[in-house]
Protein backbone atom coordinates (compact mmCIF):
# COMPACT_ATOMS: atom_id res chain seq x y z
CA UNK A 1 0.00 0.00 0.00
CA UNK A 2 1.71 3.24 -1.66
CA UNK A 3 1.13 6.18 1.38
CA UNK A 4 -1.00 9.11 0.81
CA UNK A 5 1.73 11.39 0.74
CA UNK A 6 3.84 9.68 -1.88
CA UNK A 7 1.01 9.33 -4.39
CA UNK A 8 0.51 13.41 -3.81
CA UNK A 9 4.06 13.48 -4.28
CA UNK A 10 3.85 11.76 -7.53
CA UNK A 11 1.11 13.97 -8.92
CA UNK A 12 2.13 17.26 -8.46
CA UNK A 13 6.01 15.76 -9.69
CA UNK A 14 4.01 15.25 -13.16
CA UNK A 15 2.22 18.24 -13.67
CA UNK A 16 4.26 20.09 -14.83
CA UNK A 17 5.05 17.92 -18.05
CA UNK A 18 1.49 17.17 -18.38
CA UNK A 19 0.91 21.18 -18.37
CA UNK A 20 3.41 21.21 -21.25
CA UNK A 21 1.65 18.34 -23.67
CA UNK A 22 -1.80 20.05 -23.00
CA UNK A 23 -0.52 23.14 -23.99
CA UNK A 24 1.44 22.01 -27.15
CA UNK A 25 -1.71 20.02 -27.97
CA UNK A 26 -3.64 23.00 -27.87
CA UNK A 27 -1.35 24.76 -29.94
CA UNK A 28 -1.09 21.89 -32.87
CA UNK A 29 -4.70 22.67 -32.82
CA UNK A 30 -5.45 25.62 -33.20
CA UNK A 31 -2.07 26.07 -36.12
CA UNK A 32 -4.12 23.05 -38.48
CA UNK A 33 -7.71 24.94 -37.84
CA UNK A 34 -5.92 28.00 -39.05
CA UNK A 35 -4.41 26.08 -42.21
CA UNK A 36 -7.28 24.85 -42.71
CA UNK A 37 -9.41 27.99 -42.98
CA UNK A 38 -7.15 29.13 -45.49
CA UNK A 39 -7.06 26.35 -47.67
CA UNK A 40 -11.16 27.11 -47.22
CA UNK A 41 -10.91 30.57 -48.64
CA UNK A 42 -7.52 30.47 -51.90
CA UNK A 43 -10.37 28.14 -53.94
CA UNK A 44 -13.22 30.54 -53.69
CA UNK A 45 -11.05 33.15 -54.42
CA UNK A 46 -9.64 31.48 -57.47
CA UNK A 47 -13.48 30.53 -58.52
CA UNK A 48 -14.60 34.20 -57.86
CA UNK A 49 -11.25 35.13 -60.44
CA UNK A 50 -12.53 32.44 -63.20
CA UNK A 51 -16.03 33.34 -62.98
CA UNK A 52 -16.35 36.95 -62.66
CA UNK A 53 -13.64 39.62 -64.94
CA UNK A 54 -12.38 41.85 -63.11
CA UNK A 55 -11.40 44.81 -64.63
CA UNK A 56 -7.89 46.41 -64.79
CA UNK A 57 -7.10 49.03 -62.74
CA UNK A 58 -7.01 52.14 -64.43
CA UNK A 59 -4.19 54.54 -63.99
CA UNK A 60 -5.45 58.17 -63.25
CA UNK A 61 -4.98 60.69 -65.80
CA UNK A 62 -1.38 62.38 -66.49
CA UNK A 63 -1.18 66.03 -67.04
CA UNK A 64 1.12 66.78 -69.98
CA UNK A 65 4.20 68.74 -68.74
CA UNK A 66 3.72 72.56 -69.15
CA UNK A 67 6.65 72.27 -72.45
CA UNK A 68 4.60 70.25 -74.04
CA UNK A 69 1.22 71.90 -73.67
CA UNK A 70 -0.22 73.66 -76.79
CA UNK A 71 -2.89 76.02 -77.09
CA UNK A 72 -6.48 75.05 -78.31
CA UNK A 73 -5.50 77.65 -81.00
CA UNK A 74 -2.71 75.64 -82.23
CA UNK A 75 -4.17 72.11 -81.48
CA UNK A 76 -3.96 69.77 -84.54
CA UNK A 77 -7.62 69.41 -86.34
CA UNK A 78 -9.47 65.79 -85.45
CA UNK A 79 -8.98 63.43 -88.60
CA UNK A 80 -12.61 63.96 -89.51
CA UNK A 81 -12.00 67.63 -89.55
CA UNK A 82 -8.36 66.91 -92.00
CA UNK A 83 -10.43 64.57 -94.39
CA UNK A 84 -13.29 67.48 -94.67
CA UNK A 85 -11.05 70.10 -95.60
CA UNK A 86 -8.87 68.02 -97.63
CA UNK A 87 -8.30 69.43 -101.51
CA UNK A 88 -11.12 67.96 -103.09
CA UNK A 89 -10.39 65.08 -106.49
CA UNK A 90 -8.74 66.49 -109.63
CA UNK A 91 -11.03 67.58 -112.27
CA UNK A 92 -10.55 66.65 -115.66
CA UNK A 93 -9.89 69.41 -117.68
CA UNK A 94 -12.42 69.95 -120.64
CA UNK A 95 -11.93 69.10 -123.75
CA UNK A 96 -11.15 72.07 -126.34
CA UNK A 97 -13.57 72.72 -129.36
CA UNK A 98 -12.45 71.82 -132.66
CA UNK A 99 -13.32 72.43 -135.73
CA UNK A 100 -14.44 69.32 -138.64
CA UNK A 101 -16.46 70.64 -141.28
CA UNK A 102 -16.89 73.93 -142.40
CA UNK A 103 -19.13 75.18 -145.55
CA UNK A 104 -18.75 78.73 -146.77
CA UNK A 105 -20.63 80.00 -150.04
CA UNK A 106 -19.99 82.62 -152.07
CA UNK A 107 -22.88 84.61 -151.00
CA UNK A 108 -21.56 84.10 -147.09
CA UNK A 109 -23.92 81.57 -145.62
CA UNK A 110 -21.78 79.33 -143.95
CA UNK A 111 -22.18 75.90 -141.80
CA UNK A 112 -19.81 74.84 -139.40
CA UNK A 113 -19.67 71.57 -137.61
CA UNK A 114 -17.39 69.99 -134.91
CA UNK A 115 -16.69 68.42 -131.81
CA UNK A 116 -16.57 69.48 -128.03
CA UNK A 117 -16.85 68.41 -124.39
CA UNK A 118 -20.57 67.00 -124.25
CA UNK A 119 -23.32 68.95 -123.30
CA UNK A 120 -21.44 72.27 -123.70
CA UNK A 121 -22.46 75.07 -125.07
CA UNK A 122 -20.14 75.75 -128.24
CA UNK A 123 -20.02 79.97 -129.52
CA UNK A 124 -18.17 80.80 -132.60
CA UNK A 125 -16.73 83.91 -132.96
CA UNK A 126 -14.97 86.01 -135.49
CA UNK A 127 -12.49 88.13 -133.47
CA UNK A 128 -14.41 89.38 -129.88
CA UNK A 129 -17.50 88.64 -132.20
CA UNK A 130 -20.02 86.10 -131.56
CA UNK A 131 -21.37 84.90 -135.27
CA UNK A 132 -23.95 81.90 -133.46
CA UNK A 133 -24.05 79.23 -130.59
CA UNK A 134 -24.93 75.51 -130.04
CA UNK A 135 -25.14 73.01 -127.92
CA UNK A 136 -23.23 70.04 -128.32
CA UNK A 137 -24.92 66.72 -127.59
CA UNK A 138 -24.18 63.59 -125.64
CA UNK A 139 -21.61 62.44 -128.08
CA UNK A 140 -19.81 66.14 -128.54
CA UNK A 141 -20.67 67.13 -131.98
CA UNK A 142 -22.42 70.11 -132.68
CA UNK A 143 -23.62 72.05 -135.55
CA UNK A 144 -23.77 75.76 -135.94
CA UNK A 145 -25.25 78.20 -138.55
CA UNK A 146 -23.34 81.21 -138.27
CA UNK A 147 -24.65 84.70 -139.22
CA UNK A 148 -24.09 85.82 -143.28
CA UNK A 149 -20.55 86.94 -143.59
CA UNK A 150 -19.91 89.96 -145.49
CA UNK A 151 -16.96 89.87 -148.05
CA UNK A 152 -13.63 90.17 -147.04
CA UNK A 153 -11.69 87.93 -144.70
CA UNK A 154 -12.80 86.40 -141.00
CA UNK A 155 -10.38 84.50 -139.09
CA UNK A 156 -12.79 82.31 -136.92
CA UNK A 157 -12.47 80.64 -133.44
CA UNK A 158 -14.01 78.30 -130.92
CA UNK A 159 -15.37 78.59 -127.39
CA UNK A 160 -16.54 76.01 -125.07
CA UNK A 161 -18.35 76.69 -121.68
CA UNK A 162 -19.76 73.80 -119.28
CA UNK A 163 -20.56 74.92 -115.97
CA UNK A 164 -17.99 77.63 -114.88
CA UNK A 165 -15.07 76.04 -116.82
CA UNK A 166 -14.53 77.78 -120.37
CA UNK A 167 -11.87 77.17 -122.70
CA UNK A 168 -11.16 78.12 -126.46
CA UNK A 169 -10.04 76.53 -129.64
CA UNK A 170 -6.45 75.82 -130.84
CA UNK A 171 -7.72 76.06 -134.43
CA UNK A 172 -8.48 78.88 -135.97
CA UNK A 173 -10.38 78.87 -139.69
CA UNK A 174 -9.73 81.79 -141.94
CA UNK A 175 -13.07 82.26 -144.28
CA UNK A 176 -12.38 84.25 -147.57
CA UNK A 177 -15.65 85.82 -148.44
CA UNK A 178 -15.69 87.11 -152.16
CA UNK A 179 -16.98 90.41 -153.57
CA UNK A 180 -20.34 90.12 -155.21
CA UNK A 181 -19.96 88.43 -158.72
CA UNK A 182 -17.41 86.11 -157.42
CA UNK A 183 -17.64 82.60 -157.12
CA UNK A 184 -14.59 81.76 -154.96
CA UNK A 185 -14.94 81.44 -151.35
CA UNK A 186 -12.38 79.35 -148.93
CA UNK A 187 -12.01 78.34 -145.97
CA UNK A 188 -8.92 76.90 -144.82
CA UNK A 189 -7.63 75.52 -141.40
CA UNK A 190 -4.30 76.43 -139.48
CA UNK A 191 -3.64 74.45 -135.98
CA UNK A 192 -0.58 74.97 -133.84
CA UNK A 193 2.60 72.50 -135.70
CA UNK A 194 0.09 71.42 -138.37
CA UNK A 195 -0.21 72.88 -142.00
CA UNK A 196 -2.63 74.38 -142.96
CA UNK A 197 -6.15 72.53 -144.00
CA UNK A 198 -8.35 73.75 -146.72
CA UNK A 199 -11.83 73.35 -145.69
CA UNK A 200 -13.89 74.20 -148.31
CA UNK A 201 -12.67 76.08 -151.91
CA UNK A 202 -15.83 77.21 -154.19
CA UNK A 203 -13.46 77.58 -156.85
CA UNK A 204 -13.21 74.42 -158.03
CA UNK A 205 -11.29 73.21 -161.13
CA UNK A 206 -13.66 73.97 -165.13
CA UNK A 207 -12.64 72.91 -167.84
CA UNK A 208 -15.54 74.39 -170.28
CA UNK A 209 -14.55 73.82 -174.19
CA UNK A 210 -18.07 75.02 -175.35
CA UNK A 211 -18.36 77.69 -172.35
CA UNK A 212 -19.51 81.28 -173.42
CA UNK A 213 -18.61 84.34 -171.41
CA UNK A 214 -20.35 84.89 -168.73
CA UNK A 215 -21.13 83.47 -165.14
CA UNK A 216 -23.39 80.54 -166.61
CA UNK A 217 -21.08 78.03 -165.81
CA UNK A 218 -20.59 74.72 -164.42
CA UNK A 219 -18.83 74.56 -160.54
CA UNK A 220 -19.23 72.26 -157.55
CA UNK A 221 -19.57 74.29 -154.18
CA UNK A 222 -18.80 71.71 -151.94
CA UNK A 223 -18.43 68.13 -151.12
CA UNK A 224 -18.79 67.13 -147.23
CA UNK A 225 -18.47 64.21 -145.52
CA UNK A 226 -21.37 62.28 -143.69
CA UNK A 227 -21.88 59.63 -140.78
CA UNK A 228 -22.70 56.59 -142.40
CA UNK A 229 -20.12 56.20 -144.93
CA UNK A 230 -22.07 59.09 -146.78
CA UNK A 231 -21.44 62.44 -148.68
CA UNK A 232 -23.09 65.55 -149.99
CA UNK A 233 -22.14 67.57 -152.72
CA UNK A 234 -23.63 70.95 -153.86
CA UNK A 235 -22.61 73.09 -156.78
CA UNK A 236 -23.83 75.76 -159.63
CA UNK A 237 -25.23 75.71 -163.34
CA UNK A 238 -27.06 77.21 -165.51
CA UNK A 239 -31.09 77.14 -164.76
CA UNK A 240 -32.60 74.20 -165.91
CA UNK A 241 -28.95 72.72 -166.86
CA UNK A 242 -28.87 68.32 -166.81
CA UNK A 243 -25.97 67.36 -164.46
CA UNK A 244 -23.77 63.97 -164.33
CA UNK A 245 -22.05 63.48 -161.14
CA UNK A 246 -19.37 60.67 -160.95
CA UNK A 247 -17.12 59.48 -158.24
CA UNK A 248 -13.48 58.27 -159.68
CA UNK A 249 -15.17 58.40 -163.03
CA UNK A 250 -18.02 55.92 -162.42
CA UNK A 251 -21.64 57.13 -162.66
CA UNK A 252 -23.71 57.89 -159.57
CA UNK A 253 -26.42 60.05 -160.45
CA UNK A 254 -28.40 63.02 -162.79
CA UNK A 255 -29.69 65.48 -161.44
CA UNK A 256 -31.41 69.16 -163.32
CA UNK A 257 -30.47 72.18 -161.98
CA UNK A 258 -33.04 74.41 -160.24
CA UNK A 259 -34.02 78.00 -161.19
CA UNK A 260 -31.57 79.29 -159.09
CA UNK A 261 -29.22 77.38 -160.85
CA UNK A 262 -28.15 74.87 -157.53
CA UNK A 263 -28.56 71.43 -157.71
CA UNK A 264 -26.89 68.87 -155.05
CA UNK A 265 -26.66 64.74 -155.07
CA UNK A 266 -26.85 62.95 -151.11
CA UNK A 267 -25.26 59.52 -150.88
CA UNK A 268 -26.85 58.14 -147.70
CA UNK A 269 -24.28 55.30 -147.46
CA UNK A 270 -22.15 52.63 -148.58
CA UNK A 271 -18.77 54.78 -149.36
CA UNK A 272 -15.61 53.44 -148.01
CA UNK A 273 -12.88 55.87 -145.96
CA UNK A 274 -10.18 57.08 -148.83
CA UNK A 275 -9.34 59.19 -151.51
CA UNK A 276 -11.94 60.34 -154.42
CA UNK A 277 -12.33 62.86 -157.13
CA UNK A 278 -15.86 64.10 -157.50
CA UNK A 279 -16.83 65.22 -161.33
CA UNK A 280 -19.88 66.96 -162.89
CA UNK A 281 -20.70 67.16 -166.08
CA UNK A 282 -23.25 69.19 -167.47
CA UNK A 283 -24.93 67.15 -170.83
CA UNK A 284 -25.30 69.35 -174.01
CA UNK A 285 -28.64 69.72 -176.15
CA UNK A 286 -26.81 66.77 -178.08
CA UNK A 287 -26.91 64.50 -175.19
CA UNK A 288 -22.86 65.17 -174.95
CA UNK A 289 -20.91 66.47 -172.12
CA UNK A 290 -19.96 70.15 -172.54
CA UNK A 291 -18.66 71.45 -168.93
CA UNK A 292 -16.62 69.36 -166.90
CA UNK A 293 -16.05 70.32 -163.39
CA UNK A 294 -13.57 68.16 -160.47
CA UNK A 295 -12.87 68.05 -157.30
CA UNK A 296 -10.86 66.32 -154.75
CA UNK A 297 -12.30 64.67 -151.95
CA UNK A 298 -11.18 62.66 -148.72
CA UNK A 299 -13.63 60.99 -146.89
CA UNK A 300 -12.34 60.65 -143.45
CA UNK A 301 -13.10 57.37 -141.21
CA UNK A 302 -15.80 58.97 -138.64
CA UNK A 303 -17.90 61.96 -139.95
CA UNK A 304 -20.19 64.44 -138.17
CA UNK A 305 -23.35 64.19 -137.97
CA UNK A 306 -25.64 65.04 -141.50
CA UNK A 307 -26.68 69.02 -141.47
CA UNK A 308 -30.25 68.57 -141.55
CA UNK A 309 -30.59 72.81 -142.29
CA UNK A 310 -28.92 72.35 -145.54
CA UNK A 311 -29.13 68.41 -146.99
CA UNK A 312 -31.90 68.77 -149.30
CA UNK A 313 -34.07 65.74 -149.86
CA UNK A 314 -35.12 64.19 -153.04
CA UNK A 315 -38.37 65.84 -153.75
CA UNK A 316 -36.65 69.23 -153.85
CA UNK A 317 -35.73 70.88 -157.02
CA UNK A 318 -32.38 70.28 -158.03
CA UNK A 319 -31.86 67.54 -155.91
CA UNK A 320 -31.16 64.02 -155.95
CA UNK A 321 -30.81 61.34 -153.33
CA UNK A 322 -28.31 57.93 -154.05
CA UNK A 323 -29.83 55.51 -151.30
CA UNK A 324 -26.92 53.50 -151.11
CA UNK A 325 -23.58 53.21 -153.30
CA UNK A 326 -20.97 49.92 -153.35
CA UNK A 327 -17.40 50.54 -152.64
CA UNK A 328 -14.49 48.62 -152.43
CA UNK A 329 -11.15 49.40 -150.59
CA UNK A 330 -8.09 47.73 -151.52
CA UNK A 331 -6.02 45.73 -149.15
CA UNK A 332 -2.73 44.02 -149.76
CA UNK A 333 -3.08 40.63 -152.05
CA UNK A 334 -6.50 41.97 -153.38
CA UNK A 335 -7.04 41.70 -157.35
CA UNK A 336 -9.82 42.93 -159.42
CA UNK A 337 -11.00 39.60 -159.89
CA UNK A 338 -11.20 38.93 -156.33
CA UNK A 339 -13.26 41.64 -155.49
CA UNK A 340 -15.81 40.85 -158.17
CA UNK A 341 -16.06 37.88 -156.73
CA UNK A 342 -16.81 38.90 -153.57
CA UNK A 343 -19.33 41.25 -154.70
CA UNK A 344 -20.94 40.04 -157.61
CA UNK A 345 -20.41 36.62 -157.00
CA UNK A 346 -18.34 36.21 -160.73
CA UNK A 347 -14.95 36.99 -161.11
CA UNK A 348 -15.53 37.46 -164.52
CA UNK A 349 -16.98 40.78 -163.86
CA UNK A 350 -13.99 42.45 -163.22
CA UNK A 351 -14.00 44.38 -165.96
CA UNK A 352 -17.28 46.42 -165.13
CA UNK A 353 -14.88 47.55 -162.25
CA UNK A 354 -12.12 48.78 -163.85
CA UNK A 355 -14.09 50.21 -167.06
CA UNK A 356 -15.21 52.18 -164.02
CA UNK A 357 -11.83 53.58 -162.34
CA UNK A 358 -9.75 53.17 -165.39
CA UNK A 359 -8.51 57.26 -164.30
CA UNK A 360 -7.04 55.78 -161.05
CA UNK A 361 -6.40 52.21 -162.53
CA UNK A 362 -3.83 51.96 -165.64
CA UNK A 363 -3.66 48.46 -165.46
CA UNK A 364 -6.40 45.75 -164.51
CA UNK A 365 -3.59 43.78 -163.14
CA UNK A 366 -1.91 46.42 -161.14
CA UNK A 367 -4.26 47.69 -158.31
CA UNK A 368 -2.50 48.84 -155.03
CA UNK A 369 -3.47 49.08 -151.39
CA UNK A 370 -5.35 52.38 -149.90
CA UNK A 371 -7.11 52.31 -153.64
CA UNK A 372 -10.94 53.22 -153.29
CA UNK A 373 -12.73 51.63 -155.98
CA UNK A 374 -16.82 52.49 -156.94
CA UNK A 375 -18.28 49.27 -157.80
CA UNK A 376 -21.18 49.78 -160.61
CA UNK A 377 -24.50 48.41 -160.12
CA UNK A 378 -24.57 45.24 -162.56
CA UNK A 379 -28.26 44.91 -163.98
Amino acid sequence: MIPLRSIFTFELSRSPILLLGVGAAAATAIGFAAWQLMESQVPQQAALSTSEPVSPPVSPPVSPPVSAAVSPSMSPAPAEAVRETSAPPAIAPLALPTFDVVRVEPGGEAVVAGRAAPRSEVTLRSGERSLGQASADADGNFVILPQTLPPGEHVLSLRARLGDREVASQQTVTIATPQRGSSAAIAAMDAPNQPTKVLSNTASSVSSPGAGEGGDRLRIASVEAMAGGGAFMSGQAPAGASIRLYLNDSFVASVSAGADGKWSVRIDQGMTPGAYNVRADMIGPDGKPGERAEAPFDLPASAPPAFAAHMKDESAPGAAVVADLRTARVERGDSLWRISRVIYGEGFRYTQIYDANSRQISNPNKIFPGQVLVVPKVD
